[in-house]
């Protein structure tokens, strides 16, 4: 067995693991990612410690960017602790991480965390079985000489903390994971706080429990998606105080009454009696989002080891109810956008005890005050959830309905990429995706990269007006030479954003699996023809590298894909490359050897039908095809040859219509 053929089934080992449910989070519930209790909460160890009689304040400082190497995610810092991938299956960094953002040769380690502001933080929070080392100062995918540790990262029971002894006046950290990737757990949720201990203060207002909570549908289902059947849900109110009692390992929600949307939301403060303590305790106070009740928008977990009272402060990202008129933005998908404008909280003990006299106070902050970071976090989740969706990329099915369909209609039907299984999947993540890119028009209607994501995912069925050219003064040029010249300058800035922007040097990779990679070099085929330096010469040196990496994980001694897909994906492997690179490097005898080698490979796996057309044997191939061949399968309407072109990579588009045209007119079995 060669060494291609066990990084294979390295490869297809890992691609099952990074697919399959996390079975440390498994349980006998209908819903089997359900997180369960024991493992949202972890045990006592860095919980910090409340103590009777002094308030403490605990401030979330805002994340402003998350990378993977230089690949933006949002995951580790979304709020969730089951993030999926847009086909269902756990999306969560780094064991079970594989959407759009992939270095292979590093195995996709290096992740970095920047604060929204430089203060630093005083506490760390991290969800998850993640196993790695914090530093600042690391490099883009390994530490480098220049980091400096800052603490190691274990989390075997869901939940590290750590308080530091001084602040650290930082506004980002690295995290490079331990051991081999499938073994390196997942960081789920990453928080980073600012502490403050003060005095006691009296409350002014506060809300006290009154009783079960009625006519509150969405966020009882919200809470038994997330939390699990059976928990209990309680209103906030004036009147009579009720005690919260806990009877072991649970979760209780408190839900506000309805709320001013010309208000914002700036802290929730908990206070709470304690009569007696026979050990030490753990609680965790949640606030959950206010727009998405799929994520919470801040966690704290403490210790009480004392009887007494306590006040616990949490200090959130600035948060806003959208208004009660939503005409005044032009909207496509429609309200309603958001749950009811009311406050959804959670308090969770390990152990049995009663919370006496318990009582919540809403901190509240002028909306426009509030705007800010409410807009910043939520262009945030926009942006994951939009590159989350970006491979299936089903939007575009609004192409074939007519214009200014109604867009709920279409994401109820399930028709085309919203049938079966995976539809099911895109139908929840498009739901979710339609509801926040219209919340941020609403809370940033003038807002360019807003409008500009809103555009794209319905223009399908909405077509935005088109915009103004504007050229520039080249006086005795004609208009033709300057549009040509205006639409190179603008296609050629994507790949220098992608060079510039996602680039590793040391593999030639963009970060988003070689085999994706190699796809987008074909939508850059032509710019090493165009000009040799600086962008062609860059493109080629990639293409050599990202050859070198498919061929290393990807490829046979004569370079066919050693996993089995389909001809369309056989190509995606790397062989697409060779032939790219046969041209780019026109008489490098290396490069026209392979696309020899695989040419001469390629026509091996084909025979030749009763009517003279050529197909491939089956609808999958491999290499071991070659050696041991499968039974001679159906001909499909639209996979005949596509690899049959790559070892004439001019004029190959042509060579693969014609084909294609012949397979659908014959019909036969190959």
């Amino acid at each position: 067995m060669t060494m291609n053929r066990l990084l294979a089934l390295s490869s297809a080992f890992l691609l099952v693991v990074l697919c399959t449910p996390h079975p440390g989070w498994t349980r006998d519930t209908e819903r089997p990612r359900l997180v369960p209790v024991e493992k949202q909460m972890g045990d006592l160890d860095g919980a910090i410690r409340l103590e009777p009689g002094r308030a403490l304040r605990v401030e979330k400082v805002p994340v402003s960017d998350c990378r993977l190497g230089k690949a933006f995610i949002d995951y580790p810092v979304d709020g969730r602790l089951e993030t999926t991938a847009y086909h269902g299956a756990i999306n969560e960094y780094p064991a079970h991480a594989f959407t759009g953002h992939q270095y292979e040769f590093n195995q996709a380690n290096g992740l970095h965390i920047t604060l929204a502001d430089p203060e630093g933080f005083d506490a760390v929070l991290f969800r998850g079985d993640y196993r790695g080392v914090m530093y600042q100062n690391g490099g883009t995918f390994y530490p480098g000489s220049a980091a400096k540790k800052i603490c190691d990262v274990s989390n075997p029971t869901y939940a590290f903390r750590r308080t530091f002894p001084e602040r650290l006046k930082l506004s980002r950290v690295d995290l490079y994971y331990a051991g081999e990737r499938p073994s390196a757990g997942d960081l789920c949720d990453a928080s980073f706080f600012r502490i403050k201990r003060d005095a006691q203060r009296t409350s002014r207002n506060p809300l006290t429990v009154t009783g079960p909570a009625s006519g509150s549908e969405i966020f009882q289902r919200w809470m038994a998606v997330r939390f699990g059947e059976g928990s209990r849900l309680f209103s906030l109110g004036k009147g009579s105080v009720q005690p919260l009692r806990f009877s072991g390992p649970e979760f209780v929600h408190l839900l506000s009454p309805p709320q001013d949307p010309a208000q914002g939301l700036d802290a929730v403060t908990f206070r709470w009696t304690i009569d007696t303590v026979d050990e030490p305790i753990l609680l965790t106070f949640r606030v959950q989002d206010p727009l998405d009740p799929r994520r919470e928008i801040m966690g704290v977990d403490c210790v009480v080891d004392k009887p007494g009272t306590y006040e616990l402060t949490l200090d959130v990202p600035d948060q806003v109810f959208l208004p009660t008129d939503l005409g005044t933005v032009p909207l496509i998908y429609g309200p309603p956008l958001a749950p009811p404008a009311q406050v959804w909280l959670s308090i969770g003990a390990q152990a049995s005890v009663t919370l006496a006299n318990p009582q919540i106070t809403l901190e509240h902050i002028p909306r426009e005050e509030a705007l800010p970071q409410a807009v910043a976090w939520r262009k945030f989740m926009l942006k994951g959830q939009f590159y989350i969706m970006s491979e299936p990329r089903p939007w575009m099915a609004l192409y074939a309905e007519k214009p200014g369909i109604d867009i709920r209609e279409w994401l109820a039907s399930e028709r085309g990429p919203l049938s079966g299984k995976r539809g099911a999947s895109y139908r929840q993540k498009l739901k979710n995706l339609f509801e926040t890119v219209e919340q941020c028009r609403v809370l940033a209607p003038d807002d360019d990269v807003v409008r500009q994501y809103h555009e794209w995912i319905f223009r399908g069925a909405y077509p935005p007006e088109p915009w103004q050219v504007t050229l520039p003064e080249a006086p005795d040029t004609p208009r033709w030479a300057l549009l040509l010249h205006q639409a190179y300058l603008g296609a050629r800035s994507i790949p220098e954003w992608w060079i510039a922007n996602r680039l590793a040097a040391e593999s030639g990779e963009l970060g988003s699996l070689v085999a994706d990679d190699v796809d987008m070099m074909q939508e850059w085929a032509s710019y090493p023809m165009i000009e040799d330096a600086p962008l062609g010469q860059t493109i080629r040196d990639m293409g050599r590298k990202l050859a070198d990496m498919a061929i290393k994980l990807n490829l046979s001694d004569n370079y066919l894909n050693i996993v089995k897909h389909s001809p369309h994906h056989c190509y995606e492997e790397g062989i697409n490359q060779l032939a790219l690179n046969t041209w780019w490097h026109y008489g490098d005898p290396v490069h026209f050897e392979r696309t020899m080698r695989v040419t001469d490979a390629i026509s091996k796996l084909t025979v030749e039908a009763g009517c003279g057309h050529r197909h491939f044997r089956n609808l999958n191939l491999e290499e071991s095809d070659l050696y041991m061949p499968g039974p001679l399968g159906i001909a499909g309407p639209a996979e005949p040859s596509t690899l049959a072109t790559l070892g004439c990579p001019y004029g190959k588009i042509g060579l693969r219509n014609r084909q294609r045209n012949h397979q659908a007119d014959s019909g036969n079995r190959a």
